[in-house]
This record gives C-alpha cells, sequence and structure tokens, in this order.
C-alpha cells in the first residue's frame, strides 16, 4: 500500500502464497487494475472487427445514473478494447407518458422519444419510475416495479409497442429501484463479465469481445437483493498497518472500492482522551471539547496532544526508531525519519505546542470531511465515533463533576478519583460518590491531586506533595471558602468538608467527603489526619452532566466542519469484556447516563446524523441485550465487533434486540495475529449466516490491513448479494480472478480459517512470532 498519496493499487500476485510456501503455477493471464476516478467521455469509437452486434452504446435513463454509465462506458473499453457511445435516454412529456401506458402503437415506434441507438445492441440503465419501464413487456415491468432502492434487476430484453409487440433487436437491461440499484446492477453485470472488484484494486480479465460471452450471460436473467441492508467496513485506528497511515486518497480508494463492491458503509472508533499521549489514547479522529472552543468553520482554538501511529513512537511492542536507522535498504521507502499520517507533518510523534495541537486536528478534520464528501457521492456512509463514558479533556473540564471511590480489597488500597479508573486494572470495585469539584481551574480554587506509593501501593489525594508520593494528576479544583461555581452556569449545592483518614496497620490514606464515609473511617482503624477543602455535597447532582455540553462541542465542531456522517456511534470499552461488565456496576448506569446526554446534545443542535453503539460486547452481563430495553428508540442501531477477537460465533443476544436496528462485526483479521497470513472467509459467512439469523440488518468487517485481508472481504461482499455463496464457491472464484485457473481453489479451502497455522501471537503487541505448542503436538502427532 502506498502511504503517501497514491491509490491503493493491486499486484499480480497475492502475498500469502510467498508466506505459506506454496508453489501454484507460475503463469497468470489476469491483470490487476485499480480504476482512476476520471470516466471515458462520451463519443464514438470505430468498431472492433470481432466485435458481433452488442453494446455499441450505453443508454442512461436519468442524469443521476451518469456516473454508473461512464463505469459501465469505462469498463467495456477496458475489457474489450471497444469504447461505446454514451446516449442519455430523455423522458417523453407527460402526455406522451399516458400514451405509453395505453399502448398507443401509433406514437410508440421506434423513432419517437426513443434514441435510434438504443433500440437494439444497448446496454439500458435506467431506474424504475422511468416511463420509458412502460415500453417494457408486462412481466418485465412487473419484475421491475417491485424493486427497492438498493436492487436490480438485469436481462436481456427487447422494447415493445407500449408493453405488446416486441420491437426488433435486443438490450441488456440494468434496471434498478433506485440510484443506488442501478450502479449495484451496473457492477453486478461486470463482475459476471469478468471484472473482479477487490478492497485493493481491480482485476480485469483479459481482453475479448462480447462474441466471447458464454451463453447464460448473454440469456442473463438476475435479480439482485441484499442480505443486509448496511455492508461494510470498519478499519480500525492504533496500529501502522491501519488506517493511523491512510491519507485523503487512501480512503478514496478504499470508499470507491467499496462502492464497486456493492457495500455501502464504513465507520471509524475514536480511542479516547486520556492525561498521557500513546498507543490507544488521545487519537485525532475524533475532538472532543466544547463548543466554544469552535470556530466557524470547525477549526478548533483548544484542544490536547493528539497523534496517529508513526515510526517515532513507542507503541504495541514497537520502539520508536528513526527510519534513516532502518537496515538493508529499507531507509530509503521514506521520505522523513518521522513517518505517519500525512496530518502530522511537522508535528510528529506528537505536537509539543497548543497550535499543534490544533493542527493536527484540524488537518485530520479536512482529510476526512474531503474523503467523507467523496464517499457520499457514491452512495457509501460515513461513522465516526468515540467510547463511552465520554473522556473529557483538562482543558474542556470546567463543570462539576464527582469524586468517584474505589476500594481494592486484595491491595487493601481505596483511591478517590474523578476518572472512572482506568488504570484499576479490575482490582478495585466502585464504593460510592464523596461529592462534587470543579474540573477546570477558576479564582479562588486550588487543585486536587492523586498522589501515589508504588512499593507502599497506596494513593492519596492532596492539595500539596507528599512525601515518598509521585504526582499522578490533578482530579479537579476545590475551594475552601466558597461554593463552586460551574464553567457552564453556576452550580450552588451544599458543602461538605473532604477529609483525609490514615490507618497504619494497613497503610491505606482513605479520602472522604460523606458522613457514611467518615464514620466507617472512624470505626475501621482510620485517623483523621487534616481536612483538604470544601467540596459540594454529592446529595446536589449538577443538574446537567459534563458530558451533555462535550458531546454538544463534539457535535458543533463535526457540523460547523461540514463532515459529511451519517452515524456517530459510542463504544463500551474493551475493559467491559475481558472485564466481565455487569448491569450492577455502577460503569454501566454511567454510561447510559453518558448516552441518553449524546442524545439530548444532538437533539438540540438538530444534528441531522443518527447515533448508534458498538464496542467489544453488545451489552453487559448477563442480560446482553439490555441497551435494547434502557435506550430511547431515537437510537438508532445497536452494534458490537464479535468477541475474543472473532474467535466466537456472533452472540445470540442479538436476537432478543427487537427495538433498534443490529449490525454484527465479525473479525477479518485479528489483532494478536497480525503479522501472519489470516484467511478467515469460511469463518466469515458462518458469521454471516448467524447474523442473518439473528435478525441483524447491518453487518461490517473490523480489520487493519487491506490486500491482506482482501479475500474474506471479497467474500462478505458477494455474500452479501449471494445469500448461498460457500467457502469452496468462494475459493474458486477468487483463484480464477487470481491465477486464470481453479486448482489452487482446494488449497485455500483447506487450510483456511481454524485450519490456518498460526506461528505469532500477541507479545507486548501484535504478531509477535513464536512456537505453537498446540500445533507443534498435532503436527508430532501426524
Amino acid at each position: 500500500m502506498d502511504c503517501t498519496g497514491g491509490t491503493l493499487t493491486g499486484m499480480r500476485s497475492f502475498s500469502v502464497l510467498a508466506v505459506l510456501g506454496l508453489c501454484i503455477y507460475a503463469v497468470q493471464s489476469n491483470e490487476h487494475f485499480t480504476a482512476a476516478e476520471e470516466t471515458v467521455t462520451d463519443g464514438k469509437s470505430s468498431k472492433s472487427e470481432d466485435y458481433i452486434g452488442m453494446a455499441t452504446t450505453v443508454c442512461c435513463g436519468h442524469e443521476s445514473h451518469r456516473f454508473a454509465c461512464k463505469e459501465m462506458v469505462h469498463y467495456l473499453f477496458l475489457t474489450t478494447g471497444y469504447l461505446p457511445a454514451l446516449q442519455m435516454l430523455p423522458e417523453p412529456e407527460p402526455e406522451a407518458v399516458d400514451r405509453i401506458g395505453l399502448g398507443d402503437l401509433a406514437y410508440d415506434s421506434t423513432t419517437a422519444d426513443m434514441p435510434q441507438a438504443c433500440t437494439q445492441d444497448a446496454v439500458v440503465l435506467i431506474e424504475k419510475t422511468h416511463p420509458h419501464i412502460l415500453r417494457l413487456n408486462e412481466e418485465v415491468v412487473v419484475e421491475v416495479k417491485r424493486l427497492g432502492d438498493e436492487e436490480h434487476h438485469t436481462r436481456l430484453t427487447q422494447w415493445t409497442r407500449g408493453g405488446g409487440e416486441p420491437l426488433p433487436g435486443n438490450i441488456l437491461l440494468v434496471a434498478g429501484g433506485g440510484d443506488d440499484g442501478v450502479k449495484h446492477g451496473t457492477y453486478e453485470l461486470l463482475q459476471r463479465y469478468g471484472v473482479h472488484f477487490r478492497i485493493e484494486g481491480d482485476i480485469l480479465p483479459s481482453q475479448a469481445s462480447w462474441s466471447n460471452l458464454p451463453q447464460p450471460l448473454l440469456n442473463i436473467k438476475l435479480t439482485g437483493t441484499p442480505m443486509f441492508d448496511i455492508r461494510g467496513l470498519q478499519p480500525f485506528h492504533d496500529f501502522p498497518e491501519g488506517p493511523d497511515w491512510w491519507g485523503e486518497n487512501q480512503y478514496k480508494s478504499v470508499f470507491t472500492q467499496l462502492s464497486k463492491m456493492r457495500m455501502n458503509f464504513l465507520g471509524l472508533h475514536t480511542y479516547p482522551y486520556s492525561t498521557s499521549v500513546g498507543t490507544g489514547r488521545d487519537e485525532p479522529t475524533v475532538w472532543v471539547g466544547f463548543k466554544e472552543q469552535v470556530k466557524a468553520d470547525g477549526s478548533v482554538n483548544a484542544s490536547y496532544a493528539t497523534s496517529y501511529a508513526n515510526t517515532m513512537r513507542n507503541q504495541w511492542g514497537d520502539s520508536a526508531l528513526p527510519t534513516g536507522d532502518y537496515h538493508y535498504g529499507a531507509k530509503d521507502i521514506f521520505p522523513t525519519d518521522c513517518y505517519g499520517s500525512e496530518v502530522q507533518v511537522g508535528n510528529c510523534p506528537f505536537p509539543t505546542t497548543p497550535e499543534g495541537n490544533n493542527e493536527v486536528f484540524d488537518k485530520t478534520g479536512a482529510m476526512l470531511k474531503a474523503a467523507f464528501e467523496h464517499a457520499h457521492r457514491l452512495s457509501v456512509k460515513t461513522c465516526v465515533g468515540t467510547e463511552t463514558p465520554l473522556s473529557v479533556p483538562a482543558s474542556a473540564r470546567t463543570g462539576p463533576g464527582p469524586l468517584n471511590l474505589y476500594y481494592s480489597a486484595s491491595r487493601k488500597d481505596h483511591f478517590l478519583t474523578t476518572t472512572k479508573c482506568a488504570e484499576c486494572e479490575n482490582l478495585y470495585e466502585f464504593v460510592g460518590i464523596q461529592g462534587y469539584v470543579a474540573l477546570g481551574p477558576g479564582d479562588g480554587l486550588v487543585p486536587l491531586n492523586t498522589y501515589f506509593n508504588g512499593h507502599l501501593l497506596d494513593n492519596v489525594l492532596s492539595v500539596k506533595p507528599i512525601d515518598g508520593y509521585t504526582f499522578v494528576r490533578t482530579e479537579g479544583y476545590i475551594n475552601a471558602t466558597q461554593l463552586m461555581q460551574g464553567g457552564h452556569g453556576d452550580v450552588t449545592a451544599e458543602m461538605t468538608s473532604l477529609q483525609i483518614f490514615y490507618n497504619a496497620k494497613i497503610v491505606d490514606h482513605l479520602v472522604a467527603g460523606t458522613d457514611d464515609a467518615k464514620k466507617y473511617a472512624l470505626s475501621s482503624g482510620y485517623v483523621l489526619q487534616s481536612t483538604i477543602g470544601m467540596v459540594a455535597s454529592n446529595t446536589t447532582v449538577p443538574p446537567v452532566p459534563l458530558n451533555y455540553y462535550a458531546y454538544e462541542g463534539i457535535f458543533t465542531r463535526i457540523m460547523n466542519l461540514g463532515l459529511p456522517i451519517d452515524y456517530y456511534w459510542i463504544w463500551t470499552p474493551e475493559g467491559w469484556e475481558w472485564g466481565k461488565m455487569t448491569e450492577t456496576n455502577p460503569v454501566f448506569q454511567e454510561a447510559v447516563n453518558d448516552l441518553k446526554g449524546a442524545l439530548a446534545a444532538r437533539d438540540a443542535l438538530n444534528a441531522s446524523f443518527e447515533l448508534a453503539t458498538c464496542g467489544w460486547v453488545v451489552g453487559p452481563l448477563p442480560d446482553r441485550s439490555i441497551f435494547d430495553k434502557v435506550l430511547p428508540e431515537e437510537f438508532d442501531a445497536i452494534t458490537s465487533i464479535d468477541m475474543q477477537v472473532g474467535n466466537t460465533p456472533v452472540d445470540k443476544s442479538y436476537r432478543n434486540i427487537t427495538r433498534h436496528k443490529k449490525w454484527a462485526i465479525p473479525w477479518m483479521e485479528d489483532d494478536p495475529g497480525l503479522t501472519a497470513p489470516q484467511l478467515w472467509v469460511n469463518r466469515t459467512l458462518e458469521h454471516m449466516d448467524d447474523a442473518a439469523e439473528y435478525g441483524c440488518n447491518g453487518l461490517l468487517g473490523i480489520h487493519w490491513r487491506t490486500k491482506a485481508t482482501s479475500p474474506q472481504i471479497a467474500a462478505m461482499g458477494m455474500k452479501s448479494w449471494d445469500p448461498t455463496l460457500t467457502s469452496e464457491q468462494f475459493w474458486v472464484k477468487w483463484s480464477k480472478a487470481e491465477f486464470g485457473i481453479d486448482d489452487p481453489a482446494a488449497i485455500f479451502a483447506r487450510i483456511e480459517s481454524f485450519n490456518l497455522p498460526r506461528p505469532v501471537a500477541w507479545g507486548s503487541g501484535p504478531g509477535a512470532w513464536g512456537p505453537n505448542s498446540k500445533q507443534c503436538s498435532e503436527a508430532k502427532s501426524a
């Protein structure tokens, strides 16, 4: 993949073959080709000598179909060497339509308002509402009129006189229920003709003429209906192998190929804001802040350090290393020592100034806007989102926030924090809220900081340093004498003292704000050390959650920027899967409130995009479908990636979701084995069948790489329109496209999915090479 601004171009051989050491025929007659955005202009060409009476003209039913019509001309020229003319099919006057419908034989001649070139030897691309549909025979009209917007019907047929007597000459009709149906029908026909569309590019057959087409195609009659309404990809950020290194051109190329594969969605996840930049945090896909920090054009005047993966950032097992220090000529591949996304040029590996922070977010917004506008021109929906509960940057946090008390029985340690205890590693249990503090600086306020002693495993909150303890972060700001003032409307609350208690026997500081917590401390061997200051009583909850204002800022920036998204999805964090999040955990209710806050902010702004959930699980235990019960129906969809990095079946709880749309997301590859070949066609098709059985109306594929995952992405696209497709059938099609023969299909069908050797695993990062004891024992026994 060219990550410097080129297109994703197919290559002659498939890289998996080299890795697996398969010696499969050296002859390959097909060529891979990525179509450029420019299309062939209208015009005529001299007729090829071997061309026999078909597709002399591509007739276009409406201006909105012009792109599909030009694509048909473009690919017919590339595959046959002959350039058909492009002819617009004018719509008759209203009174003429009435006469057509009545079968007026005198009016309905071959020379009325029907161009002569479109009456025979033509490919006709037309929507079901076009008046000329009535010039087809009754059987075809009935078939076409019942098409849904994305559905299409293709067949060899003839025009008639008002639906009766056939006119001389054949036409190849591609009829769609709507504009998308016409486009999908165009690409379906081209695939039948031997053009193969892949996420990394196109594969063209050897040049031939229509006279060489097999009879089944010349007698074609098919209707295309999608298996799912939403079909697409979820390219995951956080590795250099994925979209972290994509630029505007890469995004546009992926959108273009998705459209050709008759898919219609791409969604991006954003790792949330954290107090330190690095892997799995602070990504620039979505900016988080308040609306006052957003300019009219969508640029921002306040932000935080942000970064995508790059060669000078320590990340998931990769050490920061200038590309100039790479060996064996690899250094010559990269133009700069710090290489990564084009949005970070000048701010790599991280921006170091407030201006640099803003610049990275602004460049990312401009890149995504240009790419998403291209997607919308191709009828591909777009989506971005964050995790729940939303993490709000310190620069943006000014409203009141809760002091959450956690306790670890194994460490005998209390921990009071305004965060969600991200570093608690499932060792701490939530106890309760001890009060509210301002989350941003203000007049008369002093910072309230967390300090930690790693040797003693003891946390303590204080307004001044403590000997032997290391500063961790600022949790908020307190005032000992005045009521706390919120940054978004004053919040007047009763005050309570925040006090430090200490138990020397177990070496634990307990910072308490409520009467119950203070009584517990005194009855459990703790001694009062000092009073830190005054905080708002936990009996008074701020009238509007802080996250509402943050979502208001996020959505304001999206709208001011003009970023054309169709969905904003909010993810449950990865810890929900491995930590087995339950409905009774306060974090779940906090997430529900967070989601409702996002909905309230969207509605208040009259934003046009839909909201959805996503994440590592459909929902918490024991009822994974609980989001369907507790979220308003205004949330459009509930979705999730499959659990165990795709190695478990689709969650059956989708079956119980009845109030919302639901999308399943199988894995096109799993991140522990990111450096190894991953062929998951059979698993992908099985998960698609399960998703359909559970009533899912959307299916996406999560991935990082493109060409390496191309087989399963292609299989997903094909099965979305052919539910009966099997992995064996797919590998035959794939092998013929890649090699011109189907012999390799049996090899790939035998080794793929769970039969594929797995020589790598997670080792401080993806794809660490090492022996697999299970496979070694199987090999010895064989």
